[in-house]
């Protein structure tokens, strides 16, 4: 039980960041209510439930204290502003189709070496709402397909910007230390008062020892314990607040901060890595082919997504790749050459893709995978390192460029979303 306990607690890297639940069918008015979104509730139960949720994700023994601590201020505004999203994916008719839905909760059963009636069992046992559960997978998978409507379609890096990029890390030697990291914060109001802001550092510091015993425990550790960090991406030291610099120079790759606090809350960071310049180093390149089936409308995408299924199990069975590609792909110019794309450099690729690039290794085949041009199956060719040119060197930081520019534009575009809703918090905050 031990192991199911541990591959639950990794369940909610599906989910995203304060994720959503579901409110289900509910007939008890006594039941309070805790804000209105454009005339839908949030219900007193639905926090309960997810400072539960969370408090197990991130300490499988949660103790009462642990759970009366939990910061609800900034969980009730992620339920709040994911219901907007909802809302919006509604109005623009953005759904998933049911078996799409089950065929993800299948492939999670299946990574945890369980079926779906055992995964439900385990739910349950911990005191969580399979159905609940199930809603949250399909809302991510809405929100993944909202944000590429509304916000990556629309996301423009200029040549000047580039320019500009490329003068500031010349000017600034470009073999100055960077340092990808990640935070998780717990923030409180300039008025909140002392009582309360002794909470919150008693549960920072609780969460802090909690991942450092998971640190310790190579054999257990996984990037699910991380659930709740938020990448601040490749930084400069001076790029960082001074508090965070002091605790980073001494830090080792891989391992957290102490408790740092600020004037708007109290901070854990995670240094994934460091680097001298991503414009200096070797980078490595990938060769692969792919096969394409497009989705030209929301109407056509289940079929497309089961054909692409239909085509990898082809693959499977032993099927020729390049026969596949010249005869399905809708890729052309690729379809060709049996779906060989030559060799690319990081960021040549939508995300969606070269994540999913990244993880196979050479003769391995993915699973369908979806993008904002349709469904691709991937195989990885080869792999290789090389020195970047002047050429890729602006390919390079046209890719940081996006990357900080789709967390700005994604967290702007929530905020006018919900500036244009309606929001009332009928309990205050001080009570939650």
């Amino acid at each position: 039980m031990k192991t199911k306990n541990f591959f639950l607690r990794g369940l909610f890297f599906y989910f995203l960041l304060g994720s959503l639940c579901a409110i289900e069918p509910n007939n008890n008015l006594l039941d309070g209510v805790v804000a209105v979104v454009n005339g839908e509730l949030i219900l007193a139960s639905d926090v309960k439930y997810e400072v539960r949720k969370r408090a197990i994700q991130e300490n499988s023994n949660p103790s009462e204290q642990f759970i009366r601590n939990y910061p609800r201020t900034a969980l009730l505004d992620k339920m709040i502003n994911e219901l907007v999203l909802e809302q919006r994916a509604k109005n623009l008719q953005i759904y998933i189709d049911p078996i799409i839905v089950q065929s993800v909760m299948k492939n999670i059963a299946n990574r945890g070496g369980v079926n779906l009636g055992q995964l439900r069992k385990e739910l349950e046992r911990q005191g969580l709402n399979f159905y609940r559960f199930k809603k949250g997978i399909e809302k991510e998978l809405i929100f993944t397909r909202l944000r590429e409507v509304e916000v990556e379609s629309q996301l423009r890096v200029s040549e000047y910007e580039v320019d500009l990029f490329l003068e500031f890390h010349t000017n600034n030697n470009l073999s100055a230390d960077e340092v990808l990291i990640s935070q998780y914060k717990v923030s409180f109001e300039k008025d909140t008062n002392k009582k309360e802001k002794n909470n919150r550092k008693r549960y920072a510091t609780e969460k802090r020892e909690v991942l450092n015993k998971k640190f310790k425990n190579k054999d257990s550790f996984n990037e699910q314990i991380l659930d709740g960090f938020v990448s601040m991406g490749w930084r400069s030291y001076d790029r960082l607040p001074k508090i965070f610099v002091k605790k980073l120079q001494g830090l080792q790759k891989g391992a957290i901060s102490e408790v740092i606090e600020s004037q708007s809350g109290f901070h854990i960071l995670h240094l994934n890595d460091r680097r001298s310049s991503v414009l200096e180093k070797k980078v490595p390149t990938f060769k692969a082919r792919h096969i394409l089936l497009k989705v030209n409308s929301q109407k056509n995408e289940n079929q497309v997504q089961r054909r692409a299924y239909e085509l990898h199990n082809l693959l499977i069975a032993g099927d020729s790749f390049s026969d596949l590609a010249a005869n399905y792909s809708e890729d052309i110019a690729s379809a060709e050459k049996g779906g060989e794309l030559g060799w690319a450099y990081p960021g040549d690729y939508v995300e969606e893709f070269e994540k999913a690039m990244l993880k196979l290794k050479p003769g391995e085949i993915s699973k369908p995978v979806r993008s904002t041009y349709g469904y691709h199956i991937i195989e990885l060719i080869d792999r290789r390192e090389e020195l970047l040119s002047p050429e890729r060197q602006r390919t390079m930081a046209k890719l940081i460029l996006r990357k900080n520019k789709l967390k700005e534009t994604t967290d702007e575009w929530v905020r006018e979303l919900r500036a244009n809703s309606y929001v009332d918090i009928k309990i205050k905050k001080s009570r939650l």
